[in-house]
């Protein structure tokens, strides 16, 4: 794991500096069980154990800090709001630049729904936002549909599966 930590923080030109290095045990317990409520913080990620999908095995997860979703989604509505008079083809510029950085950083295994929820949300505030453009009246989810099939947005996409991630843990 300490591997994969120091090849994802290459990727952003960082390192890990060992005299501040704190390795916290998530993995089993004495009785052969695994640790059900441990989670951490790190770098904008919470990190926990889980099983996977038929309950075979443990799987680390890491999915996106609540607190810096809440911040990423306040900062996509603010950038949304800032931009609704702008020609719909430099919204969607915009708008993926942000989406793009957002699935590129956050696009780790475990992590797709939060991915899918920040992408809907942003689709949900866009279309909210280009409604309030005039007095024509709202911008229903056909029309809303149409446009995005001219202009669309980045889809969620993860980065880094857990094949990978297992492949990165055995560096």
């Amino acid at each position: 794991m300490q591997t994969l930590l120091k090849i994802r923080l290459a990727q952003f030109g960082l390192s890990v500096a060992d005299k501040k290095t704190h390795h916290t045990d998530m993995g089993a317990r004495k009785d052969g069980g695994t640790h059900d409520r441990r989670r951490m913080a790190f770098l904008g990620f919470t990190i926990y154990r889980s099983k996977n999908r038929n309950q075979t095995a443990a799987k680390t997860v890491f999915q996106t800090d609540g607190k810096r979703f809440s911040r990423a989604k306040a900062s996509m509505r603010e950038k949304i709001r800032r931009i609704k008079h702008w020609p719909v083809v430099e919204q969607v510029k915009a708008i993926n630049a942000i989406l793009r950085g957002h699935f590129n950083y956050y696009g780790l295994a475990g992590n797709a729904r939060r991915l899918q929820r920040f992408s809907d949300f942003t689709c949900e505030e866009w279309r909210h936002s280009l409604s309030k453009r005039s007095q024509k009246g709202r911008l229903n989810w056909e029309r809303f549909a149409a446009l995005l099939e001219q202009h669309p947005l980045v889809t969620p996409k993860l980065k880094i599966n857990y094949s990978q991630m297992a492949a990165y843990a055995r560096l």
